[in-house]
């Protein structure tokens, strides 16, 4: 005998606002963290003083 299951009982999980908040807040912190390399990234490429021809930094 099979036993018919309603479906909104078959379900996982319903939706909350707890895994929206914490969706957007990895988001968030994911871009926070790309930006912070970004910056990093730049600076530490950006040039150094030069050196002149006698080989004295400026």
């Amino acid at each position: 005998m099979v036993r018919e299951i309603p479906p909104k009982k078959a379900r996982q999980g319903g939706t909350s606002r707890r895994v929206l908040i914490v969706l957007v807040v990895s988001l968030v912190a994911a871009f926070a963290v790309w930006g912070i390399a970004e910056l990093y990234y730049y600076g530490a490429m950006a040039p150094g003083p030069q050196a002149n021809e006698a080989g004295e930094s400026l």
